[in-house]
């Protein structure tokens, strides 16, 4: 995905987003807010592919400063999408960086599946919508 317009890459005026911005790098993030959207593309405006319930971990590959948004966003592994990291206005969280990996050696390919039927349960309403 290519970067969003209005986006500047780690530079802020706001110490507080500077902070908040360091902090967020790729890597493991446990999601703190349920039922966090997870769009498309970077943009706020993109479309919804899925959802995560707190407790979740996911897999963060890029994070990106929004800045005319106020927000951080982050690339998903899986499942494929971006998620807010968090708000620079208020500093909400959706999601908390790990400094490790799970304990449990299979936390991260449980979540994958569940995200993955989550996924495929959405796509299904929206199917059944459409066809009534």
């Amino acid at each position: 995905s290519s970067p969003v317009p209005n986006s500047t890459a780690w530079s802020c005026g706001d110490a507080m987003a500077e902070t908040i911005v360091e902090e967020d790098l790729p890597g493991h993030y446990l999601i703190t807010h349920n039922n966090a959207a997870v769009r498309a593309e970077a943009a706020l405006d993109s479309p919804v592919v899925g959802q995560l319930a707190a407790g979740e971990i996911v897999h963060v590959l890029e994070v990106l400063p929004l800045l005319e948004e106020n927000r951080v966003r982050g690339k998903l592994e899986h499942p494929h999408g971006w998620i807010s990291l968090v708000n620079l206005q208020d500093g909400y969280r959706w999601a908390e960086r790990q400094e490790i990996a799970p304990a449990d050696p299979w936390a991260i390919e449980k979540a994958q599946l569940v995200a993955e039927l989550r996924s495929r349960d959405a796509e299904i309403q929206r199917w059944t919508l459409m066809a009534e």
